[in-house]
């Protein structure tokens, strides 16, 4: 069989449909850890504040008091993204933003392309699905590396305002990991799993087209009119 030959005239197997709910539960995941701040929680002036890559919660920040004409620090209590991109804290979570925006970019359009697989026919092909798995393995390291960058990022300002002095790369000081970064790295592993997954049913379902080839190569050969009784 031609490897162009679309996999839904082979009708998908139960590790297609297990792949492409992996791949949703991946996508889903990493998008989620990704937009929401909940990465680093901590305190500061009786308030819970959160940090995330590229978004905070309750914040710290600078006001003009008009009746001393000077500057002070204040709670703002709202949770947003960083106003510039040269805003974030630090070099590694901009890094980690840029990584994990490119992997959720990527894993979206997969678990969209496989979906779309199991209510459209020839939507995918022996070679797309290896190059989805290829991509599917990339994007899943790429997350599941920033999850590993982002500590780098603990010794910045403004990270040691909220966890304390003592807060350094790859320590907390006062400060807790939330939920999201569990998340993510939940949510990477899935997608390599996934991607796992992906080519061991590409090599089963060659190794099925071979032995249909030689069943149907050995049946016509035994059709032959020159065959030999």
């Amino acid at each position: 069989m031609d490897k162009s030959t679309p996999l839904r005239s082979l009708k998908l197997s139960r590790f297609g449909h297990l792949w492409i709910l992996m791949s949703s539960l991946a996508a889903g995941g990493c998008c989620v850890s990704f937009y929401l701040p909940y990465w680093l929680i901590g305190y500061w002036n009786k308030t819970t504040v959160t940090f995330g890559t590229f978004r905070a919660c309750n914040y710290p920040g600078m006001v003009y008091n008009r009746t001393t004409a000077a500057l002070g620090t204040t709670t703002i209590h709202i949770c947003a993204r960083y106003n510039d991109f040269n805003d974030i804290p630090s070099i590694a979570w901009k890094a980690c933003t840029i990584m994990q925006g490119a992997s959720c970019g990527i894993l979206l359009l997969i678990a969209l392309i496989g979906l779309s697989f199991m209510c459209i026919k020839d939507v995918l092909t022996k070679k797309a699905i290896r190059v989805a798995a290829i991509l599917q393995l990339l994007a899943g390291l790429s997350f599941g590396c920033s999850c590993a960058f982002y500590p780098l990022g603990w010794d910045s300002a403004s990270v040691r305002v909220i966890c304390g002095e003592q807060s350094a790369i790859y320590r907390l000081g006062r400060c807790t990991i939330g939920w999201c970064y569990w998340a993510g790295i939940a949510s990477s592993a899935i997608s390599l799993l996934a991607a796992i997954l992906a080519f061991t049913s590409f090599a089963i379902t060659a190794n099925r087209d071979r032995q249909v080839n030689r069943s149907k190569s050995s049946d016509a050969r035994e059709t032959s009119p020159n065959h030999n009784v």
